[in-house]
């Protein structure tokens, strides 16, 4: 297994969550940076409800071509217009994915007590995850944590997600979510996953929205990069690691509450 990646980004004042109003005490850089990521995480949470608008529209055109033309058009005009209608749903899918992800830049955090199997069990049977309920197997005691539920809930919706995403082609995908509570310490919460894993030297980017190389499914890259996000406004720490062969493994950390 490969060493675990933190990819928590710092927060300029240690010891609260990034989304934290600066105090009159604060540094300057700490205000400044404050108001940044506020202001825009405000313009790109517009920019992609903005996007749905000719997305919807361009939508609405293919169907109606399909549905009143089709008999009229040749078979090479029906095959672009059927490339158009999947170039659409995939920015559709995109612009969904950026939605969620700029909504927890442009919005302060509603913290509030959380039972940890009980939102896991709310993910599930909302169906949020293309995967059999059987092949997820959840084990260890819950713990309540102080979290924004609808956050914590996107953040537990992606990552099982991810999973269901990245399935080996050669063997049954098993998903084992591990939750082991530890008031001393930290609480920790493992998803874990028999599918294709990734390079082991890959954890540090896994959260990335875009990586170096081009990427196969970038509608997965920005769930990840939501699951840093979340992780990150909280104070909360997540990483990723493979052995490259028999699955991956995402792991969260909870430092202690007060």
């Amino acid at each position: 297994m490969a060493t675990s990646a933190n990819a928590q980004m710092s927060d300029p004042v240690a010891g609260r969550p990034a989304d934290a109003p600066a105090r009159p005490d604060d540094p300057p850089a700490a205000h400044a940076l404050h108001e940044a990521l506020i202001a825009q995480g405000a313009i790109a949470h517009v920019t992609a409800h903005d996007l749905r608008t000719p997305l919807n529209t361009m939508t609405g055109l293919v169907h109606l071509l399909k549905s009143q033309f089709a008999n009229d058009l040749p078979d090479k005009a029906l095959e672009y217009i059927d490339y158009m209608g999947r170039s659409v749903a995939q920015l559709e899918g995109l612009t969904a994915a950026f939605l969620e992800h700029t909504r927890g830049l442009a919005t302060a955090a509603n913290l509030r007590p959380v039972d940890m199997r009980r939102c896991i069990d709310a993910v599930l049977q909302a169906q949020h995850v293309d995967m059999p309920n059987e092949h997820i197997i959840i084990s260890g005691p819950s713990w309540t944590q102080m979290a924004d539920p609808d956050l914590l809930h996107l953040l537990m919706m992606h990552l099982l997600r991810n999973a269901g995403q990245h399935a080996h082609p050669l063997r049954k995908l098993v998903v084992s979510i591990t939750l082991a509570p530890d008031a001393q310490t930290a609480h920790t919460l493992c998803i874990a996953d028999t599918g294709t894993g990734f390079d082991p030297g890959a954890g540090h980017a896994m959260f990335l929205p875009v990586l170096p190389e081009p990427a196969t499914n970038t509608a997965a890259r920005l769930g990840l990069a939501i699951c840093k996000e979340v992780c990150r406004r909280h104070g909360w720490q997540i990483s990723a690691q493979s052995d490259g062969s028999t699955g991956a493994m995402f792991k969260i950390a909870f430092p202690p509450q007060d």
